[in-house]
């Protein structure tokens, strides 16, 4: 029974956690935090708060007074890899907790990697999202026999603006690591904080509490980009490249993301926030925004003319934006061959899950994660025939004919000795000749 349960979806939380925010500047109320235990709701001891396994589903009760009154807002976390039950009972669970408070709370629903500024800020900058679930979770942090056993963990530790910083673990490579944030490296017998050169202070007093809370009993050292020692590089497997320049340049901006489609007719572009790795769709193009550069991320599935104006888009975009950038290139990348400079801005990226976006002749490739190509105004538009030629068995070929050839205009793409000796006749010509009798030819030569 009780009022109908108030769920919000991700998408929604921004509407819904703006106002929260606002009146909420301050967050010190109180935070109770239930892991979801065989349907069940169970507190997370206190040393555990604001910890959440991937392989988990929560529910957060925030208890907060405004103008005398108290006020709730539940949470229900849902971690990536928790089972379709534990999901749905975080759920049911949320309800029977507003049916305990009379239905006063506001309930949101948070996904993972998609968490709301204010739930990131409930935790004071200690939120941490570890990968594993149930099981592994109960490890007490001081049992260092139970700990030693668990090797080598990396958190990437981000911020958005003040207290809204959370931590993800991530890869123990160095690729994973970029100069704008903050890492923590947990090895059996050490703690390492690696600060990037461009990391903020929220991010380095973050890692430091974070580094605090995973300790156990190993002693912890401070790295300064670029004073790492041997032993931290041989942890993450050895000294690697990864993305530096841009987060060192003066006017740093947040990235933005947005997903471009071509479902409506035209081309829309819809920004996505709070963006993640899961945001990029393998059939449709992205595009990334990082004010002093900009990619077009294109999906293996994504059609060819979609691409297309997606870079028009782009190009148009980086050109004509009316916030000041200088001199804005564009790159074109193709899915699963993402480089640091891309990667680095989606928090803990998985190579896995890029490695599976890649279809067809690509998969043994090497192409290399470069910057990816550079592209201007004349890679976009149908190529120029008087300067693009192909075979005819190129052309020929239904539905298949080379990226970003004009189909109606398929025989202008023939050398002009092939033209005359397929047709009898020049280009000029041939030009001259009525539609259905031009027509008929191109078909008789299965160009049409």
């Amino acid at each position: 029974g009780g009022a109908k349960p108030k769920d919000v979806a991700a998408e929604a939380l921004f509407k819904v956690c703006k106002e929260a925010e606002e009146k909420m500047i301050d967050t010190s109320g109180k935070v109770t935090q239930w892991r979801v235990e065989d349907l069940k709701r169970v507190e997370v001891p206190a040393g555990m708060k604001g910890q959440f396994f991937d392989g988990d589903s929560y529910v957060i009760l925030y208890s907060y007074t405004r103008r005398n009154r108290p006020e709730y807002i539940i949470y229900y976390w849902q971690g990536s890899k928790s089972s379709i039950d534990e999901k749905a009972a975080s759920a049911l669970l949320t309800r029977d907790l507003d049916d305990a408070y009379k239905g006063k709370p506001v309930q949101v629903r948070v996904t993972m990697g998609h968490e709301p500024k204010h739930f990131m800020a409930i935790f004071g900058g200690k939120m941490v999202i570890r990968n594993g679930g149930h099981a592994s979770a109960f490890k007490n942090r001081n049992d260092q026999d139970k700990y030693d056993t668990d090797g080598t963990e990396m958190y990437h530790v981000k911020s958005q603006g003040a207290s809204y910083t959370r931590t993800i673990q991530c890869e123990e490579k160095a690729s994973a690591l970029n100069s704008g944030d903050c890492f923590v490296l947990l090895t059996p017998k050490q703690m390492y904080i690696w600060q990037g050169a461009g990391a903020n202070d929220e991010e380095r007093k973050s890692a430091a509490d974070v580094a605090d809370t995973l300790r156990g009993s190993r002693s912890i050292t401070v790295i300064k980009e670029g004073d790492e020692s041997e032993d931290f590089w041989s942890a993450i497997g050895g000294k690697g490249e990864y993305a530096k320049s841009k987060f060192l340049s003066e006017d740093v901006r947040e990235p933005r993301l947005f997903h471009l489609s071509t479902n409506t007719g035209g081309l829309t572009a819809q920004e996505v926030f709070n963006f993640t790795q899961e945001d990029l769709i393998n059939d449709d193009v992205m595009m990334l925004d990082l004010y002093s550069e900009v990619y077009v991320w294109c999906g293996s599935d994504a059609q060819s003319d979609e691409k297309d104006s997606a870079l028009k888009l782009a190009l148009d975009y980086a050109k004509n934006n009316p916030d000041g950038r200088k001199e804005c290139p564009v790159f074109k990348l193709e899915a699963g061959f993402e480089p640091p400079s891309f990667t680095a801005h989606f928090i803990a990226w998985d190579e896995e899950v890029a490695d599976k976006w890649v279809k067809g002749d690509a998969k043994g490739s090497d192409m290399k994660k470069t910057t990816g190509k550079a592209v201007s105004s004349s890679d976009v538009g149908f190529l120029d025939p008087a300067t693009n030629k192909f075979s005819l068995k190129e052309l020929q070929v239904k539905g298949k004919q080379p990226d970003r050839v004009n189909p109606a205009k398929k025989e202008l793409y023939l050398e002009d000795k092939v033209f005359k000796e397929i047709f009898g006749v020049t280009m000029a010509e041939f030009a001259a000749w009525k539609l259905w009798k031009q027509q008929a030819a191109k078909k008789k030569h299965s160009l049409f």
